[in-house]
């Protein structure tokens, strides 16, 4: 389970397992503790990438295609505005980060403010801290 910052959302991922074990739907909550409200994200298109990693307190949630390690196509979902973005995108509209290259890893935190996101990535088997600031 993953809470905001200022602990208005808390936000999980949900797998459910087929007897065959062939076939497992996975998908994502996010309970807003203030509206008393719950956002259950499904999405069969988005199916891989509903692995909860963080929960901002704008009620973004970060999510990756990947249990553990780093997602190689990073997604978040806004739950008011009820869209998926790819985080490149995202990161583009909110903090106008402009990337040379295209954006892998995995959004780990979202500082109290919202200005600074810790991210992981891998690059020749190592891992990346990077941070992004408004």
């Amino acid at each position: 389970n993953f809470i905001s910052p200022n602990g208005r959302y808390i936000a999980s991922s949900v797998i459910e397992y087929s007897n065959t074990g062939l076939t497992n739907t996975v998908y994502a909550y996010v309970y807003d503790t203030e509206e008393e409200e719950m956002y259950v994200i499904r999405d069969e298109a988005a199916k891989d990438m509903l692995r909860v990693d963080c929960v901002s307190n704008d009620g973004v949630v970060f999510l990756s295609d990947v249990d553990i390690a780093y997602s190689s196509v990073p997604y978040c979902y806004d739950v008011h505005a009820q869209k998926f973005y790819k985080v490149e995108d995202y990161l583009k509209e909110k903090y106008d980060y402009q990337p040379d290259r295209p954006v892998v890893g995995t959004i780990l935190a979202v500082s109290e403010d919202g200005k600074t996101l810790l991210a992981g990535s891998m690059e020749n088997n190592f891992t990346t801290i990077v941070y992004f600031a408004r």
